[in-house]
């Protein structure tokens, strides 16, 4: 049946955790299966470390109890698989850079690096990971909050580069009876 309405996705990461993906041709036949026109694409902003200890390479963040750390590659993968794919893949994609820590106050910095080396393509900066569950604890460095000077200094950079960001912020609340 033809989609009732048209309807663009605002979250979509084209690399796991493992910073591996299907590519643009599969997630495009998903978009159509799905009505999806159009999406906002990132990278993943963390990778899953695969620790010496253990055998089976871990597939999600949650795979095991190894560790997260912010992975920079991630835009770089993002921007060469799209640039290399054909127009009417890249047209229904809207690419946010993501890969930095956005506890670093030199983020805005490495944000304004990807800018001049990819003029043109991105669309927004994001998803910039706050809060997520496990993946908080799991991850190297300190805790994110959304009001830190380097949130605020990467807010500004989007602010005057005209750039849409997008945070991610995810609690689970877990009662005392589960």
């Amino acid at each position: 049946t033809e989609p009732r309405y048209d309807i663009i996705d605002s979250h979509l990461h084209f690399l796991d955790f493992t910073q591996d993906s299907d590519g643009f041709p599969s997630l495009v036949r998903a978009m159509d299966a799905a009505g999806v026109s159009e999406s906002v694409v990132f990278g993943m902003p963390m990778a899953k470390k695969w620790d010496y200890l253990m055998k089976e390479r871990p597939a999600y963040y949650l795979s095991n109890d190894s560790r997260c750390y912010y992975y920079s590659g991630t835009d770089h993968i993002l921007a060469n698989e799209l640039l290399s794919a054909p127009e009417e893949i890249r047209k229904r994609f809207h690419p946010f850079c993501c890969g930095f820590d956005c506890t670093d106050k030199y983020a805005a910095t490495q944000i304004e690096r990807l800018l001049k080396m990819y003029p043109g393509f991105w669309c927004g900066i994001g998803e910039l990971m706050s809060r997520h569950d496990d993946l908080t604890a799991l991850t190297y460095g300190e805790g994110i909050h959304m009001d830190s000077p380097a949130f605020r200094m990467i807010y500004d950079l989007s602010a005057g580069c005209q750039l849409i960001s997008i945070c991610g912020s995810l609690l689970s609340i877990i009662s005392p009876s589960s």
